[in-house]
């Protein structure tokens, strides 16, 4: 549901919603010791992105999903750049759910 919320609003807003291709999304992962399984969103070459007014849908649904069925947190950010997003997932109780 994530990974789907990030992807519809880069197609509607950010990255993938300018022509020809020529807006990017990387998107990476890691293990950290400390922090369990790392998930980087980056998008790239898409319109100036501004502040939204208010929190919407799929970023209530992102921070409260990922808190509350996994433990994890999310730092969601939109620099006139592009948005990112930092997820982190606690091995222990990721793998347990």
């Amino acid at each position: 549901m994530v990974v789907h919320e990030l992807t519809t609003n880069a197609a509607k807003y950010g990255a993938l919603s300018v022509p020809e291709g020529q807006g990017h999304i990387t998107v990476s992962w890691e293990r950290e010791p400390e922090r369990g399984l790392i998930l980087r969103w980056i998008e790239q070459d898409g319109p100036e992105v501004k502040m939204p007014q208010h929190t919407g849908y799929g970023a209530t649904l992102i921070r409260d999903l990922l808190s509350f069925e996994f433990g994890g947190t999310v730092d969601y950010r939109f620099l006139p750049g592009g948005v990112t997003c930092e997820i982190s997932l606690p091995l222990e109780r990721s793998l347990a759910a």
